[in-house]
């Protein structure tokens, strides 16, 4: 890493996630690698998944696990691929410490709850997944639909943002190509509200409070929508 802050890398990011203290950053790339840079010292802290496997596919999502309570290990990282693969690395030691492949999938969008019980994944085939994180299990599945008809209760094209409210665990937005966006309660299993326009194919998504903000669009342009709680 330069002087200046600037770290020149030899593929092409995808994405990009500060840990919540803005301590580490996470850089995703196009060969499945996970790069984490330390801030205070602009050193490369670690490089994770550095195999340089010919096959690897690029790196999606990343997501910190929130460091919730005295005993909560710290700087766990959620990775998720183009090739369904969803990862938890342990950053310190660089350790993998559990994988699972979605067959058919590619993880578009991580988030995880507030109080960190669960963590979402979503992407290619549309479905919004819902894992306890204790057990890794999925727990609830919003499929998705294949007729424009069931824009009401499902996704019908790929998703690209799926954001868990900022204080409430059990509700959760996403977005992604068909310019809906669905709030779902894990309670109930269903979409509870939606509100049509935007077309997402980012992290645009800010549900806090009463209010589930949206930014799509090339003049960035945003949409607030009043959530249940």
């Amino acid at each position: 890493m330069e002087e200046d802050g600037r770290y020149h890398m030899s593929s092409r990011p995808y994405c990009v996630k500060w840990t919540p203290d803005g301590a580490l950053l996470a850089v995703g790339d196009d060969d499945s690698r996970v790069h984490v840079l330390d801030a205070s010292t602009r050193s490369v802290q670690r490089v994770l998944n550095d195999s340089g496997a010919v096959d690897a596919l690029p790196t999606l999502a990343i997501c910190w696990r929130p460091e919730v309570g005295p005993r909560a290990q710290r700087h766990i990282l959620l990775e998720g691929t183009c090739a369904g693969v969803l990862s938890h690395w342990h950053v310190p030691s660089g350790k993998r410490m559990h994988s699972v492949r979605q067959p058919g999938n590619a993880i578009h969008c991580l988030s995880y709850a507030c109080d960190g019980w669960a963590f979402a994944t979503s992407g290619k085939d549309a479905c919004v997944r819902i894992h306890e994180e204790a057990t890794k299990s999925e727990v609830v599945v919003f499929k998705g639909g294949e007729e424009r008809g069931s824009l009401v209760s499902s996704h019908v094209q790929q998703v690209f943002c799926v954001r868990f409210h900022n204080s409430n665990p059990q509700l959760l937005a996403s977005g992604g190509w068909d310019k809906v966006v669905h709030l779902w309660d894990v309670r109930t299993g269903k979409s509870v509200s939606t509100f049509s326009g935007p077309f997402m194919a980012g992290v645009p998504l800010r549900p806090a409070q009463a209010r589930l903000c949206a930014r799509y669009g090339a003049h960035h342009r945003a949409r607030a929508r009043t959530t249940r709680r």
